[in-house]
């Protein structure tokens, strides 16, 4: 036999072996019942001293939950199987970096949530009562005289929490 065929002998076990222990592409597995498929997403409560924090932070949940497609995002409670619902219970802006001048132009954005994904019925699929995430943000030093350097962050940073959060609650990671 040659040595293709002796590989073959070998790695097939192998293959097998991987592809019954429930290994799937990230973005692709789900623990989402079957029966739910339609979404209100409840527009988030700020418990927050910053103005708009909610509305951008809900703004980027009902984009991403959109472009992921799983599940078709209604208007109305009425219309859902399911209600994603919650509060901004913590955010913090914290300057980490400091250009030659002394000025902040790297910050540490901390943001927490209360959120619960449940049943229309009122039974809970997935909550957390104090999910976080925190990512760093550089400001550019001409922006810092123009714009409210807060909101420009949570812009930025308000998609890739929506990403996570979105992940982990299909996931359930």
């Amino acid at each position: 036999m040659k040595t293709t065929g002796w590989l073959t002998l070998l790695l097939l076990p192998l293959s097998l072996a991987l592809g019954a222990c429930g290994y799937a592409l990230v973005g692709k597995a789900s623990n989402l019942p079957e029966d739910i498929e339609t979404i209100y997403i409840e527009p988030f409560e700020n418990r927050t001293a910053r103005n708009q924090v909610e509305q951008i932070i809900s703004a980027a949940i009902v984009e991403e939950m959109v472009q992921r497609g799983r599940l078709e995002v209604v208007s109305s409670r009425g219309e859902a199987d399911s209600i994603l619902e919650g509060a901004v219970t913590g955010l913090r802006v914290i300057p980490i970096a400091f250009d030659e001048e002394g000025r902040a132009d790297t910050y540490e954005i901390r943001i927490t949530l209360q959120v619960t994904f449940k049943r229309v019925t009122g039974e809970a699929i997935w909550s957390r009562d104090e999910y976080g995430f925190r990512q760093d943000y550089e400001l550019e030093v001409s922006e810092a005289g123009f714009f409210d350097t807060e909101i420009l962050a949570l812009e930025d940073v308000s998609d890739d929490f929506a990403e996570t959060l979105i992940t982990d609650l299909f996931e359930g990671f």
